[in-house]
């Protein structure tokens, strides 16, 4: 074991790990739940432009992911990668709408939102 800090658990591709180059305040616990929040969806949102490739939709669910990445940035986290999506709907392509649906609306029911970011999810809801 080595008496070398070790380096904190950040990309250097992250906001955060620009706020601490500069010495700033990390972002709230709250800040952080909301960044999940958004990256969850913007997953889902990545599932469902691969399992619709239809370019009307895949369009669409790609306009959300950018709309979430500037949500994310905005929040203090960085957005995930196409290569970084993890499978959040998890089912058949005819079912992916409901699922991606459910997801909006399970993300504007938590706690964490405001008002604001609640109203910039709904424009973003497929539902």
């Amino acid at each position: 074991m080595t008496d070398k800090p070790l380096k904190p658990l950040m990309s250097d591709r992250s906001p955060s790990y620009e706020r601490a180059q500069a010495g700033a305040d990390a972002v709230p616990v709250a800040g952080a739940q909301v960044v999940a929040l958004l990256s969850r969806l913007w997953e889902a949102e990545e599932n469902a432009a691969v399992a619709l490739p239809d370019d009307a939709t895949s369009k669409r669910h790609r306009a959300n992911q950018a709309e979430l990445a500037a949500l994310i940035v905005a929040h203090g986290g960085s957005p995930p990668r196409e290569n970084e999506a993890r499978d959040i709907l998890g089912t058949t392509p005819a079912k992916v709408p409901a699922a991606l649906a459910a997801e909006y609306q399970k993300a504007i029911a938590s706690p964490h939102l405001d008002d604001a970011l609640r109203a910039a999810l709904a424009k973003c809801s497929h539902s």
